[in-house]
C-alpha cells in the first residue's frame, strides 16, 4: 500500500469516527482529521422543579365550635370569625375575644382577671403582643400557626389558620 493510499484510508476512517454518535458520554470526545483537531464536550442539563404548598383550611377541632368547652382552660375549638371564648377567672383571664382571622393571622384581645399578669409568645417570629393598663387590664396578641401565647395560666396555641377559619388549642 502506498503512502497516499494509507493516508486516504486513515482520513476515511477518521471521518467515519467523527460521524458516530455517542450517548451518555461524560468525558470530552476528541476527533482528529489530517487538517484539524476539534474537541466536543458533552453537557448535562439539570431541571429543578419548585413546589409551592398552601396552608390548608382547618376543618376539624376536638371540641368542634363549642367555645363553652374552654371554660376550664383546656379545649380545641374551631372559629370562623370574631367571637368570645369564656375562661374561668381563676386562671387569670376573664375572656379571650377573637377580633379577626385574616389570612393566617388570628388577632385576639384578652381581659385579665385580677391586677397582675404574665405574658409570653413563642413559636411564631411574627407574633405581636401589647398590654393596656386599663381597668380591667387588657392584652392584645396576634399569632400565626405555631404561635403559643401564654397569659397568666392559659396558653393559646394557634394550631391552624387560613381562609377565615382558625383552630385554637387552650391549655393550662
Amino acid at each position: 500500500m502506498t503512502r497516499q493510499a494509507a493516508a486516504t484510508l486513515l482520513a476515511a476512517l477518521l471521518a467515519l469516527t467523527a460521524c458516530t454518535t455517542r450517548t451518555g458520554a461524560e468525558a470530552p470526545e476528541t476527533t482528529t482529521t489530517p487538517s484539524e483537531r476539534t474537541t466536543r464536550v458533552s453537557t448535562t442539563t439539570t431541571t429543578t422543579t419548585t413546589t409551592t404548598t398552601t396552608t390548608p383550611t382547618p376543618t376539624t377541632a376536638a371540641d368542634g365550635t363549642t367555645v363553652a368547652a374552654c371554660t376550664d382552660g383546656t379545649c380545641e375549638v374551631q372559629l370562623t370569625g370574631p367571637g368570645t371564648i369564656p375562661v374561668n377567672p381563676a386562671l387569670g383571664l376573664a375572656a379571650i375575644t377573637i377580633q379577626s382571622i385574616t389570612g393566617d393571622a388570628v388577632a385576639t384581645t384578652m381581659t385579665i382577671a385580677g391586677t397582675s399578669f404574665s405574658m409570653d409568645c413563642t413559636g411564631d417570629d411574627r407574633c405581636q403582643t401589647s398590654f393596656v393598663g386599663t381597668t380591667p387590664p387588657t392584652v392584645y396578641a396576634t399569632g400565626h400557626p405555631g404561635a403559643k401565647i401564654t397569659v397568666n395560666k392559659v396558653t393559646i396555641e394557634v394550631a391552624a389558620a387560613a381562609n377565615g377559619r382558625a383552630i385554637l388549642r387552650l391549655s393550662t
